[in-house]
């Protein structure tokens, strides 16, 4: 319709232009582009387990903090307990756990804990070449 199709014919055309050889292309290329800019690279995974082994990586929580102070009640006359609460932004740094796993994968990925044992010996072969005597 927003291209000057009227409604009885949008559909039939959009149907006619989707078997397009380079309709069909153009779109394939938009999904992959669109596709490749959303996963992450093999490098920024590296990047990511790094910084978070290395404690660089921070989050920041919401903590609720709760004051308490004496007040003199207008009413009464008599002290009482007063509670003030705020949220505060705290930022965190990676738990002990959470450094050790990315510790854990980045080592696997260079290999540092093979439990194999690569052997490489040669296996002798003998040749049976003594005549035998008749």
């Amino acid at each position: 319709v927003h291209a000057g199709y009227s409604e009885k014919t949008a559909y039939s055309q959009g149907q006619r232009m989707l078997k397009n050889v380079e309709i069909q292309n153009y779109i394939k290329e938009v999904e992959t582009k669109l596709f490749d800019e959303n996963i992450m690279s093999g490098k920024e995974v590296l990047y990511r387990l790094t910084r978070t082994a290395r404690g660089e990586h921070t989050e920041v929580e919401a903590v609720v903090t709760k004051t308490g102070d004496y007040k003199e009640n207008p009413d009464t006359g008599k002290m009482q307990l007063v509670y003030d609460e705020h949220i505060q932004l705290v930022t965190k740094s990676p738990k002990i756990s959470d450094q050790n796993k990315a510790l854990e994968m980045l080592g696997r990925h260079h290999k540092l804990f093979t439990d194999k044992q690569e052997v490489d010996h040669k296996i002798p072969m003998f040749v049976d070449n003594i005549p035998e005597d008749d």
